[in-house]
This record gives structure tokens, sequence and C-alpha cells, in this order.
């Protein structure tokens, strides 16, 4: 869904994307890759097709054109739903959820049962690393439990659907949504989608702990012009196929039963009004019989500008006249469910008057729809497998943090250590610096699910768990103004650098926390230039020039420009809600120097559990010009931006985002 236009993005050269080379997934990993990659999906059962078919032959028009539509939140009503309303998103209080399930089981005619929806991308209320971090793992087991868990507490509250996993493979660091996949490469793409899909669904999505899963977005969203969101696609079929339809055809192999059409076009065709990628390839070559969702307003957007019949509302793709050419567009071309907008519910009954659809297609969407809640187990378990006043408890358990822990260590890149500065001392005197420093909110990255603030563990706090006398100074202040915004990088004046830097020469050793907010990644963030936002290089520069070891952690959803920070220091991903906790027995952390320390920097975004190993080194400086000899590391680690509870930064160039699924 999406609440905010693309800022307007200018070319410039920057770093190549490196999360994932063609075929660079090492031999160790390949087992736990096919293993990822073997089919599941499984024909249709019998039982299930004679229950559709018996709802369906009592369903009025209206009511199918009811079970059609899905609306979010601020638009449902409770007569909307004794309507027959077919499907919900972004409504996630248990209590809310359970009294409209109510309603549409018990004061409906039909009493079918709603879908809940959600946008859980890494975390529900325990937050992974982004998706962008978990793929600098290379490790499927990141991304099954940051789905596994996900599913688990999306579940309790009442959801039984989630627009996840996110498979657009994009080569646009300017794009803010780069943070939302896992990179550049189709195999880590294919690979990593299908273990979420797997860890989403399990063998049967009926269980209480279970949601179904519904890939996004189809396809070719990641590789926008200028990378602007919601940009044209033009490429070629070759590319089409080689690169951007894999990821889709392993999440769909794996189970998935639910897809989003893309807001984009693609060689001028909209995704959600091209009969050729969602009936010829999705429904026909793919066998698919699960159903598609349109994005947030897709099938309004599909009307030249100015909208009309309705005179209101988004428009901008030109390919439809007015309001009844979009619904039947949209609909002929393989749209099964409408999401926001309501043209195929409002003018349904005319068009099919008209002859512009057909009730064999309404019958096959509808039909497609109840498969689903079928399967899904909601007829015989509508509600959650909870109370709801019990709903709070199932969050955060101990395992699931845990494993956020695991994923925020994978997820994070060494870029180097230059001189040995990592492991630090613990009994040194430590300063901890920086805008991303003492910060919970941006821990957590873009589209942070129900995360909170408060759970995450920012880089000060996991410090002073081993250092418990480091001391602290902010340098500047980022911004975390929502695009459009005046103000889009914030970090604009050097009034804190002279605390910065005493605050430096006092201790023994720095960690400076540099990077980008999470308002600066997700959907509609994309950027003009990949470089750290404001003045953090020059206070990079004014830190290492204290003559004290550094250690740069770098937060970012997306690839950056490094190539003035890599001999300053070291990154990370956005790495959720664990991102900056200590281990145990971390590595970062010794009284004597590491000897296995990487030569190449690295990153992190890891959501609440994860800065425990990603960093950027540097030696101290000398008084006159650095030598090559001055040490310093770099950590980066792709966790999630949207996990504003904590995270680390990143080593490959990241990208920006928008509030749509």
């Amino acid at each position: 869904m999406r609440s905010f236009r693309f800022r307007a993005s200018v070319v410039l050269p920057v770093l190549a994307l490196v999360l994932a080379a063609a075929g660079g997934v090492v031999a160790g990993t390949q087992s736990s890759d096919e293993q990822s990659l073997q089919p599941t999906r499984q024909g249709a059962d019998r039982g299930v097709e004679r229950r559709v078919d018996a709802l369906l032959a009592r369903m009025t028009l209206q009511e199918k054109l009811e079970q059609i539509q899905l609306l979010p939140d601020f638009m449902v009503t409770e007569d909307e739903v004794r309507k027959g309303l077919g499907s919900v998103l972004s409504v996630t209080d248990p209590k809310r959820i359970r009294e409209l399930q109510r309603i549409a089981v018990e004061e409906s005619r039909l009493k079918i049962p709603m879908l809940f929806a959600f946008d859980t991308i890494h975390g529900f209320r325990t937050i992974f690393p982004i998706p962008l971090g978990a793929g600098a793992s290379f490790d499927p087991r990141v991304a099954f439990d940051d789905h596994r868990y996900g599913a688990r507490e999306s579940a309790v509250v009442g959801l039984k659907q989630t627009y996840a996993p996110m498979v657009d493979v994009s080569h646009e660091p300017r794009w803010g949504r780069i943070a939302e996949a896992a990179g550049e490469d189709p195999y880590l793409n294919s690979v990593l989608g299908a273990a979420r899909v797997k860890a989403i669904q399990g063998s049967d999505y009926s269980a209480p702990d279970k949601l179904v899963a519904s890939p996004k977005h189809f396809v070719a969203y990641g590789q926008p012009e200028s990378g602007r969101d919601y940009n044209t696609t033009d490429m070629s079929t070759q590319r089409l196929w080689n690169l951007y339809l894999p990821p889709f055809k392993a999440a769909i192999d794996a189970g998935a039963d639910t897809a989003m059409c893309s807001f984009n076009a693609i060689n001028g065709v909209p995704g959600c009004g091209n009969d050729d990628t969602m009936n010829r390839i999705l429904k026909g070559e793919w066998g698919f019989d699960g159903f598609i969702e349109s994005d947030w307003t897709a099938v309004a957007e599909l009307r030249a500008c100015p909208p009309s019949n309705p005179g209101a509302g988004p428009c901008g793709h030109g390919v439809a006249a007015d309001g009844p050419d979009a619904a039947a567009l949209a609909l002929n071309s393989g749209v099964d469910s409408e999401m926001t907008s309501t043209l195929i519910r409002d003018f349904g009954a005319q068009l099919l008057a008209q002859g512009r659809i057909s009730m064999r297609r309404i019958d096959d969407a509808v039909r497609r729809i109840l498969r689903v809640k079928f399967r899904a187990g909601l007829f015989e378990h509508p509600y959650a497998p909870v109370a709801p006043e019990r709903a709070e408890a199932e969050m955060l358990k101990p395992d699931a943090v845990a494993a956020a822990r695991r994923a925020a260590g994978r997820s994070m890149v060494l870029l180097q250590n230059r001189g040995g500065v990592l492991p630090l001392d613990p009994s040194k005197k430590t300063a901890v610096i920086g805008p991303l420093a003492d910060n919970q909110h941006d821990m957590l990255g873009p589209w942070w699910g129900a995360g909170r603030d408060a759970d995450a563990v920012s880089v000060l706090a996991g410090v002073r768990q081993q250092s418990p006398g480091a001391t602290y100074a902010e340098g500047c202040k980022l911004s975390n103004a929502e695009p459009p915004t005046d103000d889009p990088e914030g970090c604009g004046s050097d009034a804190g650098f002279a605390e910065a830097v005493a605050t430096a020469r006092a201790a023994d050793q720095v960690v400076l926390a540099l990077g980008e907010t999470r308002e600066m990644s997700g959907e509609a963030a994309a950027r003009s230039t990949l470089d750290l936002p404001g003045r953090q290089e020059e206070l990079l520069r004014a830190i290492r020039a204290t003559g004290k070891p550094v250690a740069v952690v770098l937060f970012s959803g997306r690839p950056l420009a490094l190539e003035n920070v890599v001999d300053d220091a070291p990154a990370s991903w956005r790495r959720g809600s664990q991102a900056c906790r200590p281990a145990r027995r971390s590595p970062t952390w010794s009284s004597a120097r590491s000897t296995r320390a990487a030569s190449s920097p690295s990153r992190s975004r890891a959501g609440s559990a994860r800065c425990r190993s990603t960093t950027t080194t540097s030696p101290p400086a000398g008084p006159a010009t650095p030598s090559r000899s001055t040490s310093h590391a770099t950590a980066t680690s792709p966790a999630a931006r949207r996990c504003s509870s904590s995270a680390t930064g990143s080593a490959t160039p990241p990208s920006r985002s928008r509030t749509s699924s």
C-alpha cells in the first residue's frame, strides 16, 4: 500500500551492487539451498473444491463482488462486513479483528469469514534484519526464522495472510524498496524467497501459527527508471525471464497461494492490467490456483488523469478511460481481489450487463478467494488461536528474540579491519558517537510491522552492556521526516562536532554509528545520491583526526557509495530489534587483538538484536596525513530498516521506500 509520492532521483555514479554475484553461494550452503527450492506445491483437494462450488452456487452477484473487495482498516465498516466483505488489511488490534470476524461469521447472510492481512515483512513484533540484510547472510535459515516467528506473532492477533515475501530483484540502489528483498541476484532471491514462503505457510497454513504468503510485486517492480518508486520499467523478454521472474516461480513452487500484482508498468503495460504476466504466465504456465490481489489503489491508477467516473481518487497509467474501464481491464487481466479502490465492486453489475466482463470470470475470482479461505481453515477456525487479551504475552518470546539476535549476527558484513581495531577491549574507555548511536527508532528499519522503538537495543545500550563506563555524543541529528519532505537528510550543522571530538579524545577507543534513518529507505524513499546523508563524512574525518582507534558501524537500507568512508571505518545494515545486543562471548569485544579480521568492509540493518559484530575500524590517525597502515574497521549489515527498534548499518550499496504494499 502506499501513501506517499516518489522523490525525484538524479543519476550519479555509484558503487556497483555487490550483494550477491550469480552463482556466488558457497558449496557449504548448497544442501540448504536445494531444500529451500524443493517444490512443495500441492494440487487441488476435491473436498475443498466441492465446498467452494457449493458455496459459490448460493451467492448473489453482489455477494460475489463483495468477496472480491479488499479494504484497509480505515475504510472498513461493520455494515460492509455484514454485506459479505471479502478481506481486510492493516487491522492489527486483536479485539477489533475478533469483533469484525464475529460480525462476518454470525451476521452476514452466508457466514463467510474474512481474510485479515498485513505487511509482515521482516518481523511482526520481534523485528529481524531487513531482507536486504538477510540476503547478505547467504543463509536460508535466517530468512526462514524471520518468517517463522513473524507468522506466529501475526497469527496470534488474528491475521491469516501476509504480503510477503517481496522477491523483487533490483539493480537500482537509489530505489528505496531495495531494502525489502535480497538484492540483485535472482538465485539468492529465489532461495530466500522460497524459504520465507515455507516458513510462513508450513506444510498446512490452516495451522494456528501459520499464514498464507503473498509474494510481490508481480513483476519487475524492482527496476524502475531512475530508481524512482512506481516509475515505469522497460526491459527485454530475456531479462524478464532470466532475472526477474525466477524468484516468483520459486515462491509459487514453494506453495505460495496468493500473489500481489505491481504498481508499475512493464514495457508500457501496468502490472495490475497485464494479461500476459497474470493470466498467461502465473495462472497458465505456472498453474497457480490461488488468488491475485492488486496493490494499493492499483486498479484505480489504471485510469487516465484527470480521473473520471468517479471524478476523484488515484489515476495515472492512462490505459483505462474511467472507473468501469479500469475495473474491466483489471478483472479480465487476472486481478481477483481489489485493494482499497472499489471499482470492481461498484461497477461489476453494470459491466456484466454490458457484456464487458463475464460471470465465468467473476466466479473464477471468487472461487480462488474461497479456495484460499477453505485451505486456511477459516470456516472451521475463524478466530485467532488465543484470546485478544493474551496476544501481547505471545510477543517477543525468548526463542523469537534469540533467533532475531542470531539473524542480526549472520547478516552483518565486515568491510575491513585494518590495524586490528576489532575486537574492542571492554576494559578500555569507549566513546560511542554519532546520530545513530543512542537510537532505537532507526534500528528497526522500514516496514517495521508492529515493532516498537522501546523493544530495540541501541548501539550505546549494547556497548554499555560490555563496557558500562562508555561515554556518548550525538555529533549531529539526522532527519526522520517521511517523504516528501524539505529536509530529507538532516545532519546539516557541525555545531555538535566539537563535543563529539572532545568525547573521542577523552576515550581510548571509539564506536562511530553513522548511516541512514529508517525513513530514508522503503516505499517512496528514493535517493538521488548514495553517500552518507548530511555532513556525516565530515564528522567521521573529525573523529579520525583525534588519533583514536575508530570502529564505524553503518546503518542503511540500501547499498551506499562508501569510497570516502571505507578508508575511515566499518559498516552494518538495519538489523532489527536485537541489532545491537552483544553476544555473551561477542567477537567484537576482547582483551586481545583479533587475528582473524577480514580485509574488506562490512555493514548492517539488523533488527532488534543486531549490533554485535558489524563494524569498520580504523587505527589512530597520525598528526599528519593518515598513512595506509592506520587501523580502522567498518562493518555493515542489511537487516531491516523497517525494524525501528534495533539495527545496524551496511556495507554494500542500499536503497529507499514508500507506503504501499
